[in-house]
């Protein structure tokens, strides 16, 4: 008798939970809210404020970043310039005493 009280004690609990959980679930779920369409003018406007302001953002960086980059000093690219050129004229000798050695290897 024990055993049968308890089975439907289990049952009805879960039956209870399953019953809880689906309530909160539907409660949880909600319709999205529909745009009042008195309202859509205004969101259109700010959309087009906003997309100004982006704009002018993004003009103010490009014209502040190229005032950066013309800053760059010319003695940095003389620099790089001649670094450039004594690497080149290193590997250029290192590839002549390889071919030196190679040739004197062979012969």
């Amino acid at each position: 008798a024990r055993r049968n009280i308890t089975k439907q004690f289990i049952s009805k609990t879960s039956k209870d939970q399953k019953k809880y959980h689906k309530t909160i679930h539907q409660q949880n779920v909600k319709e999205p809210e529909e745009i009042p369409q008195d309202n859509l003018p205004q969101l259109q406007d700010n959309s087009l404020v906003n997309a100004k302001r982006l704009e002018e953002i993004l003009q103010n960086n490009l014209s502040a970043n190229a005032k950066k980059l013309e800053k760059i000093p010319q003695d940095n690219l003389l620099a790089n310039t001649k670094k450039l050129e004594e690497m080149l004229q290193s590997n250029s000798q290192q590839t002549l005493k390889d071919e030196k050695n190679y040739h004197n290897t062979i012969y």
